[in-house]
């Protein structure tokens, strides 16, 4: 049996696993009749809730799709928001253009705020043809500086084993796409830094969910050092999967949303891996000092035995007191990421599964702690904490991407749902839409029991592809009073057969199948109160315009909350002088429906879609002195390849090691 053979069998086990997985008894139905959940109605949000089975599609408090078009009444100081367009899908979210840019942004419409300052820092991946998934390109790092004309500098993010890639190409070693990542066979898997951003004081991490993360020089976006050295990770798979996988570039899953506290100066971080016929499933808690070798915590339960993840971990969140690990809704197929390219999937878990452990328990140096289980209806993708819970109560905000599947994307042979014509070509790639309305959730969970002492949710028809992305105000110690989220709407052309057919009996369905929309909605961002439990404002992007990785920028001496917020907006016009149709937007934080304040933008600047972001008052050079020797750990990992294929490693990839 050669080694590709033998990947495939262990995929057929992990997709078993997967499947028994996603059949098991639902735990929040037991959980809900258990009477230990408080069940709070939804929260009143007058007019813009869609009523429970009833089919009525509810005002949104925003123009209809037919008023989009631009009406030259802008007020004055305000932006335009350009002409109408083609309510579909731009085509421009798959073409990532040039990676290296430094560019004075120039305004496009509007006036630009003179009480902006500091740094965004946001990252994409790479694309520039239809195919692999949007999400599956190198990483690119953006940073925009505020003060003055805005300065744009973006990089190509350069790890050891992208120079590999480079240099093995058209060779028997070559990486070549699978599912969400590029493997070699010979070689192993990519780690595409391309999803999210850790600032640490004046230092920045980068990050994708199955890797290591790296830190990133904050001036220049040069990449220096992975957080950890190989030796310092598991693999993904289980031990006895080593003969089989002996590779430079080892399979590894961590999370894209690893935590820093600023209080404590510590850095914690997930190493987990699958189960193979039920053995090797783990989770560990990493914490890393900035300076010293990791630390890892294995989670365990009541039992003393391991706990295993069945989806992924790609976020978690960090208190005073706790660290909270989701398991969450995002399912990669492993027959995709072997190459078998199948079109087969599974729908994500219904519930969202939460792991929680005591701060003041941890071991020094590592060691097994206990992670408290908790379950609750609708899964979910992101999430955040309020950092005091001293008294053991644990509060977070979640985005609930009901029936959503963001591990699916279009593939050869998808049909349209709604009419059954082939998706087309040119949609190779992108995102599937969602099919059903997502919620807000607030909840409060008793750390030390794991029991839901209350929940809160809202379903509303603005956020119809999402609640996918948020922003806050990070200011240390706080309770999050006051959130934006960011949901990307419904194209009706990236709504699939098989993922309609895989969400039809959705346990937790808000809107039927039947009366699913067959017309465009749009991207809205909106502003919760997290006390009221109320969306107070709202804004709908036009149709045709793809806005995504909102980040929140602090106004000059401005007080709490008050600030502005970016987006990116991609879209297929080009009509607009100096602009390529990918914008950056700048609105109000306070005053989001009064729409964009100004329109930022290059005739050379393309992007394609945008994931996570963040926010720093400096990108100074970085000065740490924390360093894993590149070089050093591949070599200790490539006696067991022939010389033909050494000899590339110190030709091709040493030399930029340095």
């Amino acid at each position: 049996m050669n080694r590709r053979e033998t990947l495939r069998l262990l995929g057929t086990s992990i997709s078993a696993l997967t499947i028994s997985v996603a059949c098991k008894p639902n735990q929040s139905e037991k959980l809900l009749d258990s009477g230990q959940v408080e069940d709070i109605p939804w929260w009143d949000t007058g007019d813009t809730g869609y009523p429970h089975d009833s089919g009525e599609q509810p005002d949104t408090g925003q123009p209809d799709t037919a008023d989009t078009e631009d009406t030259g009444d802008t007020p004055d100081g305000m932006a335009d928001t350009g002409p109408e367009l083609n309510p579909r899908a731009p085509r421009s979210l798959l073409d990532g253009g040039e990676a290296d840019l430094d560019l004075s942004l120039q305004v496009l419409s509007g006036t630009y705020p003179n009480d902006m300052a500091g740094y965004l820092f946001l990252v994409h991946p790479q694309t520039h043809h239809q195919g692999p998934p949007v999400v599956s390109g190198e990483g690119v790092l953006t940073r925009i500086a505020f003060e003055g004309t805005p300065q744009l500098k973006r990089r190509l993010l350069k790890t050891p084993c992208y120079y590999a890639d480079l240099a093995f190409q058209g060779q028997d070693a070559s990486f070549d796409y699978a599912d969400l990542t590029r493997i070699s066979m010979t070689l192993g898997k990519r780690n595409l830094l391309n999803t999210g951003l850790v600032p640490m004081h004046d230092r920045l991490v980068v990050t994708s969910d199955a890797g290591r993360p790296w830190e990133v020089d904050p001036e220049s976006l040069e990449l220096v050092t992975p957080i950890g050295s190989f030796d310092e990770w598991d693999m993904a798979l289980p031990s006895w999967i080593n003969n089989f996988m002996d590779w430079p570039f080892p399979l590894m899953m961590s999370t894209a949303h690893p935590v820093f506290d600023a209080n404590t100066q510590e850095f914690f971080s997930v190493n987990w891996g699958v189960q193979i016929l039920n053995l090797g499933g783990y989770v560990k808690l990493v914490r890393w000092n900035g300076s010293g070798v990791l630390e890892q915590f294995q989670l365990v339960n009541a039992w003393g035995l391991p706990i295993a993840i069945t989806q992924s971990v790609h976020q978690i969140a960090v208190t005073s007191d706790h660290i909270i690990v989701m398991d969450t809704a995002f399912v990669s197929e492993m027959e995709d990421l072997l190459g078998e390219n199948s079109t087969a999937m599974k729908a994500q878990s219904s519930d969202t599964i939460l792991y929680i452990i005591d701060r003041n328990g941890l071991p020094n140096g590592g060691g097994n702690v206990f992670a408290q289980h908790v379950s609750f209806p609708r899964e979910s993708a992101h999430f955040i904490a309020d950092y005091d819970s001293s008294n053991g109560i644990i509060r977070i905000h979640v985005g609930h991407q009901c029936a959503n599947d963001p591990s699916e994307f279009v593939q050869p042979g998808d049909l349209n749902a709604i009419d059954g014509s082939p998706v087309p070509t040119e949609l190779h790639g992108m995102l599937v839409a969602s099919s059903d309305i997502g919620r807000v959730g607030q909840y409060e969970i008793n750390a030390s029991t794991g029991q839901v002492l209350s929940q809160n949710w809202l379903p509303d028809a603005r956020l119809w592809g999402g609640p996918a992305i948020y922003t806050v105000h990070e200011r240390g110690q706080q309770q999050y009073d006051t959130m934006w989220w960011l949901s990307f709407g419904i194209s009706p052309e990236l709504r699939v057969q098989r993922v309609d057919s895989a969400y039809a009996d959705y346990l937790w369905r808000e809107v039927p199948m039947s009366q699913m929309p067959t017309e465009a909605h749009p991207g809205t961002i909106v502003r919760l109160n997290t006390a009221t439990k109320q969306i107070e404002d709202s804004y709908a992007f036009p149709l045709g315009r793809w806005p995504s990785s909102p980040t929140f920028i602090p106004r000059v001496n401005g007080g709490a909350n008050e600030g502005y917020i970016v987006t990116t907006v991609m879209s297929d016009d080009t009509s607009t002088a100096d602009s390529s149709g990918d914008e950056f937007w700048i609105f109000d934080a306070q005053n989001l429906e009064q729409g964009p304040l100004c329109r930022l933008g290059h005739s050379d600047l393309k992007m394609p879609l945008t994931l996570h972001s963040c926010f720093m008052d400096n990108a100074i050079p970085r000065t740490a002195s924390y360093q894993v020797d590149l070089q050093g750990e591949i070599e200790s990992r490539i006696g067991n390849l022939d010389s033909a294929t050494q000899a590339v490693f110190y030709s091709d990839v040493f030399p930029y090691l340095s």
